[in-house]
């Protein structure tokens, strides 16, 4: 046997069969009040007159009077509990309709929120994307003058990594030289590097906003953090970017 189906809303349980149930206990209780009412006056008037069918029209119409004026009243009073049920019925049908339309409401809304959501991410790691092949391009600008070896701030930066690894070590002049034009502003250097602290401000500034949305830090992310991260040797005998940004990196890419 199927069970019963129940449709629970909010803190409403509304049983279908129990429903039904509750339709047949209600006129079947109509049922018998008319049948015992009016097996109750009919026997009240064989009593009371006897079984003798007359042939006067004058009883017939006393017997009419009777019967509509004991049973009249019983009638109405089922009639008027019968609106009064049917009131309370379509009431209790509008609010469970209310309620069930509050929950697809609610339900659409989460679902609105977690494609918002969804989108904001995409949009996010999308732009995180842009930023590193942005820097990639600035890393493999060539910083070296005319008539000398092709050197880019790519290889700047690995020598800033060996020197931070190993502090004894001595820094190519070639390095020690691209800092100070770095920091020489209006030159080519420095506008490399310029663009290159702008960027990794930027990518803080939508790791920053990925956090205060309590997004989790994707794998992708943490990737993309380190790979910012790995700048900081060299960014920072550079200048130009808060003290503790190397820690804002490395909190993401171990999280």
């Amino acid at each position: 046997m199927s069970s019963p189906v129940l449709v629970q809303v909010g803190k409403s349980n509304f049983t279908m069969p129990g429903f039904i149930l509750i339709n047949r206990r209600f006129f079947g209780s109509v049922i018998v009040v008319v049948l015992v009412s009016t097996v109750l006056t009919v026997a009240l008037y064989v009593f009371q007159f006897g079984t003798h069918l007359s042939t006067d029209r004058g009883d017939w119409s006393g017997f009419g009077d009777y019967f509509g004026g004991v049973l009249n009243p019983v009638f109405a009073l089922l009639a008027f509990i019968g609106l009064l049920w049917s009131i309370h019925k379509q009431g209790s049908d509008f609010r469970i309709s209310l309620e069930l339309l509050q929950r697809q409401t609610n339900s659409a809304e989460e679902q609105v929120n977690a494609m918002r959501q969804e989108r904001a991410r995409d949009e996010m790691l999308h732009v995180v994307k842009e930023i590193d092949s942005h820097i990639e391009r600035i890393l493999d600008s060539v910083v070296s003058g005319p008539g000398s070896i092709n050197l880019t701030i790519r290889q700047m930066k690995s020598e800033a990594q060996r020197h931070r690894a190993n502090s004894k070590a001595p820094l190519l002049g070639a390095y020690e030289e691209f800092v100070r034009y770095a920091k020489t502003s209006g030159s080519v250097v420095e506008a490399h590097v310029r663009e290159l602290v702008y960027l990794i401000r930027q990518g803080r500034k939508f790791l920053e906003a990925h956090a205060a949305m309590h997004f989790e830090y994707t794998p992708t992310l943490k990737y993309y953090a380190d790979r910012f991260g790995s700048l900081m040797d060299m960014v920072e005998d550079v200048g130009g970017l808060p003290a503790d940004t190397r820690a804002f990196f490395t909190h993401i890419a171990n999280s």
